[in-house]
């Protein structure tokens, strides 16, 4: 039966979540950056080439590295199995692994897992026989038509909404009834945008507006002259020069 949780309990449900994946993770969010403790759990399945990681990120079409950040693309491409689109409108919030699904109001980003107030539907799949692809989905289920309807609203944003950024997947020799990985192979790789010496604009680390890229001159004119009043390099600021993202007072002129 599907189940309301609701305040911290969504971040930590989904920290379980990515815990207990067997075979299949999707994370669905317009914002991403990731948690400490979402990447700690991660981290252990970097090399876990039966672990199918599925990623849509959204929103800032021009500026993409927004919503997705380079230090969490750059980890996601760790992985051996994982494709990352891209989706134009996308304001869904959807987080699922082998037996579960999250619809959720929070974003995967470390800001709302830590501050927001957020509430979310857990519903759990129980499956007879499923069989999972990023083109086609065969799937018979039973229990409440609400975790079907998430499932499959869910490979919708996937397969008919959004644009494949990155693609990786594990490559296997096959010996007799069994397999064994070799590898894994790039198949798409468009992150143009994400590559950081190419950026041509920046945001001012105090209002968060947009300006040259320099990490030497990461304020606005009007921020600059607010700061060199004191011109202490020490005080920390309120927004990341890289992608604009609220930073909470971990960036300033010594810590970019």
């Amino acid at each position: 039966m599907p189940e309301l949780i609701n305040r911290f309990e969504v971040h930590k449900r989904l920290i379980n979540m990515i815990d207990e994946a067997k075979s299949q993770l999707i994370f669905i969010s317009p914002y991403i950056k990731l948690h400490d403790a979402y990447k700690n759990v991660l981290q252990k399945r970097v090399n876990d080439d039966e672990l199918e990681v599925i990623v849509v990120f959204g929103k800032n079409e021009e500026d993409k590295h927004k919503s997705l950040s380079n230090e969490d693309f750059a980890f996601f491409k760790q992985f051996q199995n994982v494709t990352i689109k891209y989706c134009k409108r996308l304001h869904a919030k959807i987080y699922a692994n082998d037996s579960h699904s999250l619809f959720a109001s929070m974003n995967l980003h470390s800001f709302s897992a830590d501050n927001n107030i957020e509430a979310g539907i857990l519903c759990k799949f129980r499956l007879l026989k499923s069989i999972v692809g990023l083109g086609s989905i065969i799937t018979e289920l039973t229990g409440a038509s609400l975790d079907q309807q998430v499932y499959h609203f869910s490979y919708e944003i996937i397969d008919k909404y959004s644009k494949t950024v990155f693609e990786k997947k594990p490559v296997y020799k096959e010996i007799f009834f069994t397999k064994e990985f070799l590898r894994s192979d790039v198949i798409i790789d468009c992150n143009d945008d994400y590559e950081i010496g190419d950026l041509k604009f920046g945001y001012c680390i105090r209002t968060g507006t947009k300006i040259p890229f320099n990490v030497k001159k990461p304020y606005c004119a009007e921020a600059y002259k607010s700061w060199s009043k004191y011109g202490n390099v020490n005080y920390m600021e309120k927004f990341c020069h890289y992608s604009g993202e609220p930073s909470n007072g971990e960036t300033g002129l010594i810590r970019l």
